[in-house]
């Protein structure tokens, strides 16, 4: 991997770089959804590493086919098949897909996370959330 120093990447190991990568992913959802804006962002990279290791198999299959579908190799099978321009149309779609399925996930490791902490994660955690956005 050209975009990474190597000795990063031998200290990471493949693994631990995946869940980092998955852990950014989330980070998004978690700044928007946080009741505490003062965190620092280490502490919301713990908590979106956290996060993806309460749901690691479906993290690793939706990034794993958000990387085929929405990346160069999805771009050249649909252009190839269909034209440049009805690949680039799919392609966003797919982005705004994934965008939706890894909110999704994101109250799904919510939910656990709650219920690893005896808490409930009902209706009006998921209206207190929405009413901050």
């Amino acid at each position: 991997m050209k975009f990474l120093p190597s000795r990063v990447f031998v200290n990471l190991g493949v693994v631990d770089f995946f869940f980092l990568a998955m852990a950014f992913v989330l980070v998004p959802g978690i700044m928007a959804m946080d009741d505490n804006i003062r965190r620092r962002g280490q502490e919301v990279v713990k908590e979106g590493i956290f996060l993806v290791t309460l749901v690691p198999w479906q993290s690793f299959w939706i990034k794993c086919l958000e990387m085929v579908l929405c990346g160069r190799l999805g771009r050249l099978v649909l252009s190839t098949f269909s034209g440049r321009r009805f690949a680039m149309w799919v392609q966003a779609i797919l982005e705004v897909y994934f965008m939706a399925l890894w909110f999704i996930l994101y109250l799904e490791a919510r939910q656990k996370d709650s219920e690893l902490g005896g808490r409930r994660f009902g209706r009006e955690e998921l209206e207190r959330c929405i009413d901050k956005i």
